[in-house]
């Protein structure tokens, strides 16, 4: 009863108002159709006055008074055209009060109490979550139909596999429901940021109180999940009870690293003389680790190296002092001598959300020729 009640007076249940604050809060006279009603104030019917709900057999009216609702001696409720008691709800945020012979129609949903005065009558069934009903003497609550039928479709919970994810991939989105009448039909909407279209629709029909959905992520940017929920007693009612979530979809492997902090582990490569030794360091480096080492070029010259993420494919190094933004495949110069010149190169790189791995290539040529010398099976690994 309790979710039944704060979900009639949150909208959340019965979604946008179909009107609000009719008759400043006097039924006398008026004929409602189907929908979703509002009061912020009292609300009442006066002595003998007379509300009448028009709308078939399966028409609903959710009424939703913030403060109390009175209905004064001799007032009562008409309902035309085939509607049923067990499709009206009345939800009153500050009690409800049925006057001397007054006749009432519909579920009364009430936070404070409820008050029967002597040879009033309600079809209909009434809750209170607080204070308690109050029976006067004479007074009859005749339910025309099975208790079951009155419990509210609850809110649903919606869930999705991942938050961030690559185009390409697949998420699923996970939907839970309790209350209401089985079996549920669960229709899942996806929509992207880009466009704010609905890209993916797919309905599902169940008995069980969770469904799934799994689609592929085909567009980058912030997508939209949503779930409604409707039940098979009153779909009306449970047409808006929805909920939703967002998740991000990146392009293929731009998942970027938190930058890293201090410290990290030291490694360290030989050059022993020009002629043709080449040194391939492969750096494995946690997010939250910078990874330094030192490598003697034999050149006279030792060059302490940090590297830390840029972008998917360049890597930030730094060589003694210098810093330099190392594209894959571009090697640059970063000392030389009177007889050769010492490249650093980046040969491989790849990011995950934890971790990101680069390939470092140190390597000398002749000072006057063009060609590098061949490479050497010499690796040194660092690893967190």
């Amino acid at each position: 009863m309790g979710t039944a009640y704060t979900e009639a007076g949150s909208g959340s249940y019965e979604g946008t108002p179909t009107a609000t604050e009719l008759g400043a809060g006097n039924l006398q006279g008026l004929t409602l159709t189907p929908g979703y009603y509002t009061w912020s104030t009292n609300v009442y019917l006066p002595t003998s006055g007379v509300l009448y709900l028009d709308g078939g057999a399966n028409a609903v009216w959710v009424l939703s008074v913030a403060q109390v609702l009175t209905i004064n001696n001799g007032a009562r409720i008409v309902l035309e055209g085939g509607a049923q008691a067990k499709n009206i709800y009345w939800e009153t945020g500050g009690g409800t009060v049925i006057g001397t012979g007054a006749n009432v129609s519909g579920i009364i949903l009430s936070g404070p109490a409820i008050t029967m005065n002597t040879g009033s009558s309600l079809t209909g069934s009434e809750y209170s979550t607080a204070a308690g009903i109050t029976y006067a003497g004479n007074d009859s609550v005749t339910t025309p139909y099975a208790v079951s039928n009155v419990v509210a479709l609850g809110i649903p919970t919606i869930a999705v596999s991942n938050t961030q994810l690559n185009i390409g991939q697949n998420i699923t989105l996970t939907a839970n429901v309790t209350g209401g009448t089985t079996p549920y039909t669960y229709l899942f909407t996806i929509a992207n940021s880009v466009n704010s279209t609905k890209l993916v629709t797919n309905s599902i029909t169940t008995a069980s109180g969770s469904a799934t959905f799994t689609f592929t992520a085909n567009q980058i940017g912030t997508w939209f999940g949503n779930v409604l929920v409707t039940d098979s007693e009153a779909p009306a009612v449970s047409l808006n009870s929805t909920k939703s979530t967002t998740f991000t979809v990146n392009s293929a492997n731009t998942v970027t690293p938190s930058p890293p902090a201090s410290g990290g582990g030291s490694s360290s490569g030989v050059l022993p003389n020009i002629g043709g030794t080449i040194i391939k360091l492969n750096v494995v480096s946690n997010v939250s680790q910078y990874h330094r080492f030192n490598v003697s070029l034999g050149l006279g010259a030792s060059y302490n190296v940090t590297e830390n993420y840029i972008t998917p494919t360049v890597a930030g190094v730094k060589a003694n002092g210098f810093s330099y933004a190392l594209a894959l495949g571009a090697p640059v110069e970063i000392g030389s001598n009177t007889t050769a010149r010492v490249y650093m190169e980046l040969t491989n790189i790849t990011y995950t959300n934890i971790q990101h791995t680069i390939a470092l290539k140190f390597y000398s040529t002749i000072k006057k020729s063009a060609i590098a010398v061949p490479v050497v099976t010499n690796t040194t690994t660092v690893v967190p």
